[in-house]
């Protein structure tokens, strides 16, 4: 696209059950994309109850200096989607606690 504003941005959804969920495959597709215009992972989320995927996404989008937001605010069973709190006072999940603590853990 013409972008003469330089407003242009890329958006992306990553999970572990996509097809695109490996670190060869973000350098393969994403990098290229990142060193064009600005990425913003609008999604990143796992159904495996935990945030080991999670932990390589963030991982790898902060060394390229991308930005992310994790995947969802409601109290869904973590097996059946990404789910980052298991009641809505707050509480995180096993999922939630990795991006918690991980965000809390950027200077």
């Amino acid at each position: 696209p013409n972008d003469p504003a330089g407003n242009l941005a890329a958006a992306w959804h990553s999970y572990n059950f996509n097809s695109c969920s490996s670190e060869s495959c973000f350098d393969q597709q994403l990098a290229p994309v990142i060193a064009q215009v600005p990425l913003v992972a609008g999604e990143i989320g796992e159904n495996t109850c935990s945030h080991g995927y999670i932990d390589r996404v963030m991982a790898w989008l902060d060394a390229k200096g991308a930005s992310y937001l994790g995947w969802t605010w409601n109290t869904w069973d973590c097996s059946s989607g990404p789910s980052l709190i298991s009641d809505y006072n707050g509480t995180p999940t096993n999922f939630g606690v990795g991006l918690r603590d991980h965000l809390k853990g950027m200077h």
